[in-house]
């Protein structure tokens, strides 16, 4: 039997806690306005390469979907891999799945 990852949840104010390190990040950004998107862009650029970033009903910003087959732009820093759709407890909200392409 193959034992499951370990993992930390942390709960708080993201844009006060260094969660760089992390292989996954989720941020409940459903309410957050522009200015709190950018912010949580400009911080995740931390993010080591290979980092999930899964947003809720909002990808980060300039996140863009790379076709297979293509280069990326050379300043592309986060890849929008896929969003699903799920129910919440208030309604249908999209979970969006975004890589990280480049180290910091």
């Amino acid at each position: 039997m193959t034992e499951a990852p370990k993992f930390d949840v942390c709960f708080g104010d993201m844009f006060s806690y260094d969660w760089h390190h992390a292989d996954m990040v989720f941020a409940n950004s459903t309410c957050f306005n522009n200015p709190m998107m950018e912010n949580l862009y400009e911080q995740s650029l931390k993010c080591k390469k290979g980092t999930y970033f899964l947003t809720m009903s909002k990808k980060l910003p300039y996140a863009e979907e790379v076709n297979e087959g293509t280069t990326p732009k050379e300043s592309l820093q986060w890849e929008y891999v896929h969003g699903i759709k799920l129910q919440m407890s208030w309604g249908k909200a999209t979970i969006n799945i975004q890589r990280k392409l480049k180290h910091p």
